[in-house]
């Protein structure tokens, strides 16, 4: 128990420490972001994630502006060492249409959510937006899905019939693009632009890398999240059904921890041990009387 109890403290620790980190990288992702998705929830894009998010674009265009005077000559002497010979460019004045563009959109992102609002359609307000890159995830899953044909029915081979037949039925096998273009997508499309212009603009090419790199550890975060509020419903609903099979007497035949039947049997013997309470549960509420009766036989004589 003393171990279970530090792991728990570890976890919640852990889980506090990362929620720490995220909310320092969310400026960063918000400012890539902005460009990426549309209709973002109200209390996923906020006015400080806005603010936030113009402060590291501009503070990369200004780190980025006092390093140029030595910055670039330092490039060119790595890549004349390796034979390159590249003239990389400190271009920094596109970070200022950056920032325009990103204040632009951060104001009709706002409007969209006043207009939901205006018109009573709110969104989930911790919803991360729909991607403008959708059509590219679906794309990729439908080779994909075309690509790992065999390996699936090689697969089904090792499982029961029906259950074979059932898997072998589907005709889709990724579905999921949103997930996909979130988690995928997304980062390595910015960090493909970002390699791209690097011949362009040293700051801007910065800018994607890095943003592509915080994008991809915050949106997997971020969906992990929301996986683990499905897997707390799944659990949920998984453990109620069995309390409702132990609570009938079926707890033998479930697959559940040792705890858990400990807690059943427990139960069964100190409602039994308090045989007034029992008379009493038994005129106020009889089906709950019969279902203890069911966890202890010696309440059946009763």
């Amino acid at each position: 128990m003393k171990g279970r109890n530090l792991l728990m403290f570890y976890n919640g620790n852990s889980e506090q420490s990362i929620g720490f980190i995220m909310a320092i990288l969310a400026p960063f992702a918000a400012s890539i972001e902005v460009f990426l998705r549309r209709d973002m929830g109200v209390r996923y894009f906020t006015f400080t994630n806005f603010i936030a998010g113009l402060i590291v674009i501009w503070l990369f265009r200004v780190i980025y502006s006092l390093s140029s005077s030595f910055s670039a000559l330092k490039t060119n002497t790595l890549l004349k060492i390796f034979g390159a010979d590249i003239s990389v460019s400190v271009n920094t004045n596109i970070m200022y249409w950056v920032w325009l563009a990103y204040v632009c959109l951060g104001i009709y992102h706002f409007m969209y959510q006043y207009y939901r609002d205006a018109v009573n359609k709110p969104a989930y307000s911790f919803f991360i937006g729909d991607s403008h890159l959708f059509f590219i995830g679906k794309v990729i899953l439908g080779l994909l899905n075309k690509l790992f044909y065999l390996p699936v029915r090689f697969f089904a081979m090792t499982l029961p019939a029906a259950e074979r037949q059932q898997l072998l039925s589907r005709k889709v096998r990724f579905t999921d693009y949103r997930t996909f273009t979130y988690r995928y997508v997304e980062p390595l499309f910015v960090l493909g632009l970002g390699l791209v212009l690097y011949s362009y603009s040293g700051v801007l090419s910065f800018w994607l890398v890095v943003s592509a790199v915080i994008l991809a550890l915050y949106s997997s975060y971020g969906l992990q999240r929301e996986r683990n509020e499905f897997l707390d419903l799944r659990d949920g609903k998984i453990q109620a059904e069995h309390m409702q099979a132990a609570l009938v007497g079926k707890s033998d035949q479930l697959k559940l921890s040792e705890d858990f039947k400990r807690l059943i049997k427990e139960t069964s013997v100190q409602i039994g041990d308090d045989l007034e309470a029992y008379e009493e549960l038994k005129e106020s509420s009889p089906a709950v009387a019969d279902v203890l009766a069911n966890l202890n036989p010696n309440l059946k004589n009763l």
